[in-house]
């Protein structure tokens, strides 16, 4: 026989579930990351359902779930946009005198990063990556003018 409070506990359970489904259901779109109006979105999605489903104490339950999980899919969401915004920068794809240079250094020291073209293509990031790791550099695989630099004087 269930008692009273075990029924009140069963309800309150599952109104915290379908919250937290609720919560999921009304998650931001990225480009709303920041984690204050994530926060705000959630709760107001959840004091709706929350409302909806168990009256009053409800709405608040659902307020306090979809608040919470809101902000922290909006922390989440704007650690991905910062992680995003720190990607080295793309290779080089045109012609350039760096890159030429870069290529004609590492080929005079022995390693092989294709053709001397000014290009960035493959072998030559893995030559650049080979001879960074080498020299005991920040391995990144990149042209930069410091990597020609430390090329020409070491």
């Amino acid at each position: 026989m269930i008692t009273g409070v075990q029924r009140t506990r069963s309800v309150t359970r599952l109104h915290i579930a379908v919250c937290a489904l609720s919560v999921a259901l009304l998650t931001p779109a990225p480009a709303l990351a920041d984690p204050f109006k994530s926060g705000v979105i959630g709760g107001i999605g959840g004091l709706a359902i929350g409302g909806i489903i168990g009256g009053g104490r409800g709405a608040a339950v659902g307020a306090l779930v979809g608040g919470v999980g809101g902000a922290i899919v909006g922390a989440n969401d704007q650690k991905r946009q910062q992680r995003e915004l720190r990607r080295p920068a793309a290779p080089v794809s045109a012609s350039s005198p760096l890159v030429s240079g870069i290529q004609g250094a590492l080929a005079a020291k022995g390693y092989d990063p294709g053709a001397v073209d000014g290009r960035m293509g493959p072998g030559t990031a893995q030559a650049i990556s080979a001879y960074q790791q080498a020299n005991g550099l920040l391995v990144t695989g990149q042209p930069s003018q410091a990597l020609l630099d430390h090329m020409r004087g070491g």
